[in-house]
């Protein structure tokens, strides 16, 4: 078998106890091939549902194992039987697939891929029903390939309303929410559930409990670390690397060939700066900077204000600023620019291009930066125990940006194209 990962142990004893999600009630009987060995493996499989909807590292029911381990596989070579009798049944293909999803949590050898198989052949045969992609989604997550299931549930969610949705599939999609380390994700589905009335659930209370915890409130006027502001990872696009802020709402993205210099945060404020270039002219090299400053608003400041108190308007500058729409990671930009001739002597005027916007705190601050996590692969054959990562929470009320690129004007153009791919691929929540 493959080495099953536990992510959270503490949740081992709740995952025996509590009743199945999405399951054999999910399965239209009545659409099932009317053939007595299909309709007896279907009752048979729903009498031991209970013992078989999870896997775990030790039996604390009170059927011994084997007996349960030889109804699954009965039931499952009736049901294999008869999808080579009716292969274009979409239930059948269903059913099978779940039935060898829970042969597997009692470790049936080969029933992974079983499952796998039958219910990709439900997708295909008809890619409008929710349920085969959304059964194999939690297959996936739960046997390893969470990443990839959790993708799985975030594509229904994207091709559908809320509302359409039954409530368990968000319960479903709060579990793999809260292994591939999703918590705002987890966050809102219990907001869907809460306006759906949804039946009460120990498991969920719980999830959303484990979702809470896993952001930390940050002190507006203390201090944080850098490597607690911010967080990168690759992202396999021309972007190169993406760095997140989760206090203060925003994702950046530097080009592979661009030196970071990051800050931490002090008093509800952290900056970036990016290296650009470095870029030749008559003078020898030039190496333009993008500048990003993010903090809260101060009582009473309106975003002119900050406009005004961020620009750097030095004497001499001849200071230019407009509304702008264009090129803003927000609905609305004040834009600015100053030169001050001479500035970079014989590089040429120095010319600052100053971009500000504001935002408020969303409904479910990180949602957007979010993405499933893969668990790290554990040892084979051994129960493996991980620790996710804890985010900080955004900062409270309204934030306000700037984006500043400082360059010579003898290599505005190349620096000016710099300026626009990162505010481009800048977002803020």
């Amino acid at each position: 078998m493959t080495c099953r990962r536990i992510f959270l142990a503490s949740l081992l004893i709740l995952f025996i106890s509590i009743p199945a999600l999405a399951g054999l009630k999910d399965i239209k009987v009545e659409k099932l091939p009317q053939d007595k060995s299909v309709i007896t493996a279907y009752n048979d499989m729903l009498a031991i549902e209970p013992y078989v909807e999870r896997w775990g590292p030790e039996w604390h029911h009170e059927i011994a194992k084997e007996k349960v381990v030889a109804v699954a596989r009965r039931s499952l070579e009736e049901l294999q039987k008869a999808c080579e009798s009716f292969p274009e049944n979409e239930e059948l293909l269903l059913l099978t697939g779940e039935v060898a999803h829970y042969a597997h949590n009692v470790d049936v050898e080969g029933t992974g891929a079983l499952a796998d198989s039958a219910l990709r052949r439900a997708i295909a045969l008809e890619p409008s029903d929710v349920r085969p992609e959304w059964f194999l989604g939690n297959h996936l997550v739960q046997t390893g390939r969470s990443r990839e299931g959790a993708e799985n549930l975030l594509a229904i969610e994207s091709q559908h309303s809320w509302k359409e949705l039954p409530a368990t599939f968000w319960d479903d999609y709060i579990e793999a929410c809260i292994i591939t380390n999703m918590p705002a994700h987890a966050l809102r589905a219990g907001n869907y559930l809460a306006r759906m009335h949804a039946e009460p659930s120990r498991l969920r209370d719980t999830y959303l409990d484990i979702a809470r915890k896993r952001f930390t409130v940050p002190d507006a006027a203390g201090s944080q670390e850098v490597r607690s502001v911010w967080y990168a990872h690759e992202t396999g696009s021309e972007c190169g690397v993406e760095f997140v802020a989760s206090a203060f709402g925003v994702s950046l993205c530097a080009k592979a060939e661009w030196r970071v210099q990051p800050s931490g945060g002090k008093n509800g404020q952290t900056t970036f700066v990016f290296e650009l270039g470095p870029y030749k002219c008559p003078a020898g090299d030039v190496t333009p900077e993008i500048l990003l400053i993010v903090r809260q608003a101060k009582p009473g400041e309106s975003l002119e204000d900050f406009l005004r108190a961020s620009a750097p308007n030095k004497p001499g500058s001849q200071l230019t600023t407009r509304a702008s729409a264009l090129l803003c990671p927000a609905q609305l930009c004040l834009s600015a620019e100053i030169v001050r001739p001479g500035g970079y002597q014989e590089a040429g005027d120095a010319h600052a291009f100053v971009t500000v916007f504001q935002r408020e705190a969303p409904d479910f601050p990180s949602l957007l930066f979010e993405h499933p996590s893969q668990l790290p692969q554990g040892e084979e054959g051994k129960i493996s125990y991980f620790h996710p990562n804890e985010f900080l929470h955004r900062f409270e009320g309204r934030l306000y940006y700037m984006v500043l690129l400082d360059t010579a004007s003898s290599v505005r153009e190349p620096a000016q194209k710099d300026y626009e791919f990162f505010l481009q691929h800048m977002r803020a929540e």
